[in-house]
């Protein structure tokens, strides 16, 4: 039955991604967008696998110790934490003149660099576990972009909780479907035995941080901004 455990976990998360982009059109780009670009760090697995958890997969890359699920997690879990904030809020963008419609990649990939230099300097450090090398990277590209754009400040913050706060409340449902399954699948002697109704206090603690990292990334990038609710349409 655990074999078809990841994919139920993938399944889940599908839920939200796919209700906010019916119900949320003007949002369809930037889902798109987070989830694609997510989506190739599903590829970490590698690095994740036996490091941090070991899960099961219902379709694996040959050898490798990655599968389908694994990248379709990414793809879900990516969309919705660029758009988690917008959708709870019911946030919308302003509509950019013609002359301001450019893009502005090089603070977004000065930010995403940081991160991962960020990587080599916690393992001279001392620091093994990827799952706090990688949680502390995200935090950088966070901090990074509120630094560039600190209007995106609150906007970020709420969505890093809010992100933070749908994986537990999946997770638990998903705990109690597959029973055991967190002390099966998760390399729990290697992390810190911390567990809020039997959930990992990393599994929280790193999808915060992603959504810390990516809560402002399109708006970063594309150089958004929310709309005041309390002005007036003229």
């Amino acid at each position: 039955m655990h074999s078809y455990a990841y994919l139920i976990l993938v399944l889940m998360l599908g839920v939200p991604w796919t209700v906010f982009f019916i119900l949320r059109r003007d949002l369809r780009k930037e889902m798109l967008w987070g989830s694609c670009f997510v989506s190739i760090f599903g590829l970490t697995e590698l690095i994740f696998y036996g490091e941090y958890w070991k899960p099961e997969f219902l379709i694996q890359f040959g050898n490798y110790k990655i599968g389908i699920e694994d990248i379709l997690l990414c793809f879900f879990y990516g969309g919705i934490s660029f758009v988690l904030y917008q959708v709870f809020f019911a946030k919308r963008h302003t509509h950019k003149s013609k002359v301001l419609k450019r893009k502005n990649f090089s603070m977004p990939i000065l930010a995403v660099i940081s991160g991962l230099i960020v990587y080599p300097f916690l393992y001279a450090l001392g620091f093994s576990n990827i799952i706090y090398i990688s949680s502390i990277g995200l935090c950088v590209i966070g901090v990074i972009t509120i630094a560039f754009r600190r209007d995106l400040l609150r906007g970020v913050f709420l969505n890093a909780l809010l992100t933070s706060l749908m994986i537990f409340v999946i997770m638990i449902i998903w705990s109690l479907i597959f029973p055991g399954i967190i002390n099966e699948w998760w390399e729990l002697d290697k992390l810190s035995g911390i567990q809020p109704l039997g959930i990992p206090i990393e599994e929280l603690l790193w999808y915060f941080s992603l959504g810390l990292a990516f809560g402002g990334f399109y708006e970063l990038i594309n150089e958004l901004r929310y709309k005041n609710p309390t002005a007036r349409s003229k």
